[in-house]
């Protein structure tokens, strides 16, 4: 599943000076954040125990805008292997069981979502 959160940052800052500060942003808040040219390349935003149901690559990039900025968060969310092997599991022993993972991973793309505005709320602070 793909999915995109935007945020207007409006600032004179040059690109490069706002890309640093979300390198610090998301630093803060993931495993391995990784400059790449005029992007950022963010792995597992808010890991926690419930985040090993999910798999996460965010690409973040800067768009000009007057006055400004848009910053883009493209965000690859999917199951983990852990997710699927779980679900094998309560289906083999429950009938209901197999509902658990699912919520799990539809409120940790919310937490992922809630992180990211978070991050480019912080820039623009």
């Amino acid at each position: 599943m793909k999915f995109e959160v935007s945020e207007r940052i409006i600032s004179m800052k040059s690109q490069d000076e706002i890309l640093a500060a979300l390198e610090v942003q998301f630093n803060g808040v993931s495993k391995k954040v990784l400059m790449s040219g005029k992007t950022i390349v963010v792995d597992t935003i808010k890991s926690s125990l419930i985040s090993g149901l999910r798999s996460d690559i965010t690409t973040i990039s800067l768009k000009k805008e007057d006055g400004g900025w848009i910053a883009i968060a493209d965000v690859q969310y999917r199951p983990s292997v852990s997710f699927w092997i779980s679900l094998v599991v309560l289906l083999l022993f429950t009938w209901v069981g197999w509902i658990v993972p699912i919520i799990f991973y539809q409120i940790q793309k919310k937490t992922l979502r809630t992180a990211i505005t978070e991050c480019f709320q912080g820039v623009k602070k």
